[in-house]
């Protein structure tokens, strides 16, 4: 069979991945992404109100049960409705996939991590091939480096184990941190470290378009990125449009 050739898709979708500490504007930066949207939602029922309240109808919620919302969730994002979808967040996925698995119990086998594992990666991996904006949530989680000893902070898997952590950075194109910034007359301003610093994972491969760090648009980070990567004669078209 012959090598069969592939271009990138006409427009360019984003895959983020938004992790940090607890009211650090994770789910409401992630719902910015362009709509209309989907947002599966693992947390309590309040975490996503305020989303609601500013997006109305252009997002859609669904409850993470188990494994078959994660089945259903793919049967309705291969309708080619939504523009992105959201996963909030990665760790409480992880432990509703568990609690299913396991059947409720107290200790889990190690084949049943296992499995959960490769469900929540397999998902995870089939939003970010998907045509269209992923954006992956979580918490930060503390980490340390058995080589050096030294400690790093992660986007959390339900796990102490790395390894679901790495896999999750290789799939996406951002990884942000999140975090309030104050600012003088007492505004704030959600922003996202994208680049690695002060013991943080982070990073982008769109640095020279995205910087080392930005507020929380995901919606910008998107028009950002297929603006910057138009190819030449389209950009010199729509410059003399």
């Amino acid at each position: 069979m012959p090598l069969q050739f592939v271009k990138p898709g006409a427009e360019p979708h984003l895959n983020v991945c938004l992790f940090g500490p607890p009211k650090s504007g994770k789910t409401v930066g992630a719902a910015s992404a362009p709509k209309p949207l989907l947002l599966l939602n693992a947390d309590r029922p309040n975490a996503t109100r305020y989303v609601h309240a500013k997006y109305g109808d252009q997002v859609k919620e669904a409850r993470i049960e188990g494994l078959d919302t994660l089945v259903q969730a793919t049967h309705e994002i291969a309708n080619g409705e939504y523009a992105s979808v959201v996963l909030d967040p990665i760790a409480d996925v992880h432990r509703i996939l568990l609690e299913e698995i396991s059947g409720g119990a107290i200790r889990p086998t190690q084949s049943e991590y296992g499995d959960v594992a490769t469900h929540l990666e397999r998902f995870c991996r089939s939003l970010c091939e998907a045509p269209l904006n992923a954006v992956l949530v979580t918490w930060e989680s503390l980490a340390r480096d058995e080589r050096t000893g030294e400690f790093e902070v992660l986007p959390a898997t339900g796990t102490s184990n790395t390894n679901p952590a790495q896999k999750l950075a290789s799939m996406v194109d951002v990884i942000g941190y999140t975090g309030v910034v104050e600012e003088e007359g007492g505004s704030t301003r959600y922003m996202a470290q994208l680049l690695p610093g002060r013991g943080r994972r982070a990073g982008n491969r769109y640095v020279s378009t995205l910087g080392a760090s930005r507020d929380v648009d995901v919606a910008e980070w998107v028009k950002l990125v297929k603006k910057a990567t138009a190819p030449k004669a389209v950009r010199e078209e729509k410059a003399a449009a």
